[in-house]
């Protein structure tokens, strides 16, 4: 008897070793000899004697191996439907239903030119993430774009203080009613108005209305009787502009 596998390593089990206790010290050493020949050749041992005491070692050793043919024999199977299945898609649907072995698959497969992996899915599914990171910047783009357009830029009237105006405007995009370009030039309209009235009323109207939080303008309640009067038209101007932009 040889053996036929060639295991860098192996397994004593305390219970065979109890024997050992009945040996004398030669007869002990003769056994290890015997099983370092057996997992070295496969040869077993010729003393009758020591081949009785070998014979459970040897038990083990038979049992072991035949484990480990199988566990490796699984992680061959394994490793050919692995192949078949990234390779050989047909063959390893015909192993599943039973149409083919897996050993006449593989014998199949060895005739074939290995088809690469289908990569169509993966790629489409990179495509569609980075359109999408594409579209998402673009987007991010044009929303920058778009926040530049909103931001209204012209010459205001000497009397408006800029800082007070910039103020105001910082304000209305506060509280989400940025300035439009027509919303402002009705603002600056309202502002001439209340000027006229008065000087210095219409720096003043946008500091009440900033730090109040008011998206309109209202005239200062140092004005003529009719001031309240204008400053409801004027708030409702206002909201009939935002309400249509």
């Amino acid at each position: 008897m040889t053996n036929q596998t060639n295991h860098k390593s192996f397994i004593i089990h305390k219970d065979s070793l109890s024997v050992l206790n009945k040996l004398t010290d030669e007869q002990a050493g003769q056994v290890f000899k015997a099983i370092y020949q057996y997992q070295e050749s496969g040869i077993l041992p010729d003393d009758s004697l020591i081949s009785i005491i070998f014979e459970p070692f040897l038990n083990q050793f038979i049992r072991d191996k035949s484990s480990w043919i199988k566990e490796c024999n699984k992680k061959s199977e394994s490793g050919k439907l692995g192949n078949l299945k990234k390779y050989q898609e047909d063959l390893y649907e015909k192993v599943l239903t039973g149409e083919l072995t897996l050993d006449n698959a593989c014998s199949i497969a060895k005739c074939r030119t290995p088809i690469a992996p289908d990569r169509t899915k993966s790629q489409n599914s990179l495509d569609s993430k980075n359109d999408s990171k594409n579209d998402s910047k673009n987007d991010s783009k044009n929303k920058k774009v778009n926040k530049k357009k909103e931001e209204v830029i012209f010459d205001l009237p000497i009397f408006i203080d800029v800082e007070t105006w910039n103020s105001f405007v910082q304000m209305r995009k506060e509280i989400k009613k940025p300035i439009t370009e027509s919303i402002a030039l009705s603002c600056i309209k309202t502002l001439t108005k209340f000027e006229n009235n008065k000087v210095g009323n219409a720096n003043l109207a946008l500091e009440n209305s900033t730090s109040g939080g008011y998206q309109g303008l209202f005239e200062p309640r140092n004005n003529s009787n009719n001031s309240n009067t204008s400053t409801r038209d004027v708030f409702q101007q206002l909201l009939d502009e935002e309400n249509g932009q």
